[in-house]
Formats: C-alpha cells, structure tokens, sequence
C-alpha cells in the first residue's frame, strides 16, 4: 500500500512515476528526483501564481490548527497528570514560546555559525527536518526566518570574525596574495577572488579568502583589475608595501593589473603545468582525435536524458554501477582527463549503446588503447 501523501501540494499533482510527477492545471510533466516536493512548488510558483499564493494560504491555516491542537493537548496532559502539582497558567507559560530572550540569541548565533562552518545555504533554517528538529529540541524557540538571518545574525558574525582577521593580519611581517578571476555558470557572472597568506610568529601558515565578490567593472582590462585588487587592499587595511609577492595566472591582463599597482607578481605553477600539458596534447593528432571523438559523445549524453535512461539501464543489465557520462570543460583544470576516465569505465555499456541505437560514434580498439592510456 502507497504512503499517504499529507502535503497540500499534492492537490495540484498525480504521480506519474518513480521520480516524475504530472501538474493538474497545465497537465506536464515534471520531475521529482529525491521524492520532495519543493519542485512541484517551484513549478507552482513560477507557473500558477494564484494556485501557490492558495497553496500557501492553506497551509498555514493547517499549521495554525496544528499549534492550536498541540497546545490543547499539552493543557490537558498537564492538568491530568499532576493536577495538584502544576496549574494550567504554569502549563501555558511552559509552552509559550521565547521572544528574543538570552537562550533565543545564543540558539539563533549557534545556526548562524553552523550556516558560515558548513557553507550552508541560507533557505536551510526553513527546511522541514531542520524545523522538526529544532521544535523537537528546543519547543520553547521560535525559530527565525531566513531573512532574519541574512539580515541580522550573519552581519553580526561577519563583524566578529572581521575584527580577527585584521588582528591576524596586522600580525604578519609580509603578506602573500593568490587572486583569480572565473565564471560562475550558474548565475551568468564573473566573479574575482583573493585570498591572504601569511607565517604566524610561531611559524604556522595561514591562508584567508578575504573577498570572493562579483566583477561588475566591465570588461576584464588590466586598469579594471588593478582598481578592483587595490580597493580590497584599502578595504583591509593593507598598505602595499606590506605585500610580499601576487601569484597569478598568465594572462596578459591579469599581469598588467597587478603590474599597474607596482607590487611583485609571479605566475601561478599549477597553472603553468596544466597549459604544458595542454600544448603537449595538442601536438599529439591522434590523441586529439580520440579526445574530440569523445567530446561528442558526452555532448550526447550532456543534451539528452532520454539517452541517459537508456545508458543506465544498459549499465544495470551489465551488472555495472550508474555511473553517467562526465563532459570536458574548457576551464576546468583536468576535465580532459575525467571525461575519458569516465567513459572508459562505461567502455561495454557505451559499446552496447552505439551498436544498438547508431547515436554516438563507435571506438576503434585501438582508440580504445588510446584512451586507456
């Protein structure tokens, strides 16, 4: 027999499968991976405004009911248990709620520390298991909305750790700086890290990402990066003549910014070898051959969940595990070397794949010893 299904958001859908799920009202289908139902809400939300704000309406009437139903209840097990020994305004004063109390802030800063540790997102506080746990623990709390924490608590914690990470830095004799510029695929932006080294006086190394923040000056240019590196330096105090040395990678506008503020900068080793590496692949035809050969396969794969399900299932009559098909990225250092990898695990599932369905380009055996090796 099915579990029943208590949320209010199943009026607006019916299962279709294991991890799918069909919508009422547009009558699609949508995945459900994890067996949640936050996207079924996202899809409410984003699709079926009035349906949502509905949804929304209902359940907190159902919480509200609930509050009410559980206060009843522990009256009344209060007043039966030990009449004589508890009053039901003592009853009710043990099930009011703290309203920002000493025991509340220090639950609130523990959640907030525990979100910055664990690099949690912030929509966590407001997770069902995590709700459940603190009402279980802790009753008397009433637990915050994200927005409280964004808002308050995390600037508070910001400041604290600030004032400790000046004091360490004002410690060093000289400083060393990693900087680096990438793009989040996610979101679209371009984003500038830079990050503090130093050597305590009791010679421990120390390593602070002091900024990680979105690069909105325009263009990448060497002037743009140069006012971008010297306005976090400013920001922390840092006079230039404290910094030892920037490691970098070698690109020529990254070189000229750095350049530009008269500071001593190398470029990074690792980055080195990987463009090594990089040259020497590219002087080898036919291991570039093997290489763009496989691009494509997991291009197919990347573009189609279709030929995902059939891959897997080829994997399970195969007796193998669900491995899927891993796609190279241009800057993401040994991408090259997971992609092949990856489908020379998949090597009998794949071979089965393209002889039955003619989609993907089948390997030689010798491009199969080519990628093995």
């Amino acid at each position: 027999m099915s579990k029943a299904r208590v949320s209010e958001v199943w009026t607006y859908f019916t299962i279709y499968d294991a991890e799918n799920v069909n919508c009422k009202l547009c009558d699609k289908k949508y995945s459900r991976k994890g067996r949640t139902t936050s996207a079924m809400r996202n899809h409410l939300e984003t699709k079926h405004k009035n349906e949502y704000d509905e949804l929304k309406r209902r359940e907190h009437e159902k919480r509200g009911a609930a509050k009410i139903n559980s206060l009843a209840s522990s009256s009344r097990q209060c007043t039966k248990i030990d009449l004589k020994q508890i009053s039901l305004g003592d009853c009710i004063e043990k099930n009011k709620k703290w309203d920002n109390n000493t025991k509340s802030l220090e639950l609130d800063n523990l959640i907030g520390e525990m979100i910055a540790l664990e690099d949690l997102p912030f929509s966590f506080v407001e997770c069902l298991g995590f709700v459940r746990l603190i009402y279980q623990v802790c009753p008397s709390d009433n637990l915050k909305t994200r927005q409280y924490f964004t808002s308050f608590i995390c600037e508070k914690l910001y400041g604290k750790v600030k004032d400790k990470i000046l004091e360490l830095t004002k410690s060093f004799e000289k400083l060393a700086f990693t900087t680096d510029i990438w793009s989040d695929s996610c979101f679209g932006v371009s984003l500038i890290s830079f990050t503090c080294h130093g050597i305590t006086k009791s010679f421990e190394r120390k390593m602070i990402v002091l900024k990680s923040e979105v690069f909105n000056d325009g263009r990448h240019t060497g002037e743009n990066i140069a006012v971008k590196l010297e306005t976090m330096l400013s920001s922390w105090g840092i006079p230039k003549e404290k910094v030892l040395c920037i490691v970098r990678d070698g690109g020529t506008n990254m070189k000229k910014g750095i350049s530009l503020l008269n500071i001593e900068n190398i470029d990074c080793l690792s980055h080195q070898i990987q463009l090594v590496v990089k040259e020497g692949l590219k002087s080898q035809e036919s291991i570039i051959a093997v290489i763009n050969k496989c691009k494509k396969i997991a291009t197919h794969f990347h573009h189609s969940n279709v030929a995902q399900d059939e891959l897997a299932n080829l994997q399970k009559k195969l007796n193998q595990p669900k491995l899927k098909i891993i796609q190279e990225c241009v800057t993401r250092w040994n991408s090259n070397f997971y992609m092949l990898e990856r489908i020379l695990k998949n090597k009998d599932s794949l071979c089965l794949y393209a002889s039955t369905t003619n989609k993907i380009s089948q390997l030689s055996s010798d491009e199969w010893i080519v990628v093995e090796k």
